[in-house]
């Protein structure tokens, strides 16, 4: 997913990609965008958003920044459910 930043209440667009083991792009696939406090290795993340790849494996997503969280520093992660081809995965 790309670094962004912005205040509550606020839109962003973060951009995700999805490719399989030799990077090529998966086109048409669910992909969910969860925000968590930064540091914590995805420990108390919550979704704030969700795209599905074009053909190249892209997805942009516009996400209102959450006016009810503490204002703080989050990190970005990306998470896709998997299919009958493709298995689970969650960004770094």
């Amino acid at each position: 997913a790309s670094a962004a930043s912005g205040f509550r209440g606020e839109s962003i667009d973060i951009t995700a990609s999805l490719v399989d083991v030799d990077g090529n792009g998966i086109g048409g696939m669910l992909l969910n965008i969860f925000f968590a406090p930064a540091g914590t290795g995805g420990n108390e993340s919550f979704r704030v958003g969700r795209g599905v790849t074009d053909d190249s494996g892209i997805a942009i997503v516009r996400v209102e920044l959450p006016t009810d969280q503490e204002v703080k520093t989050y990190e970005v992660f990306v998470g896709f459910n998997g299919d009958k081809t493709y298995q689970s995965s969650v960004s770094e």
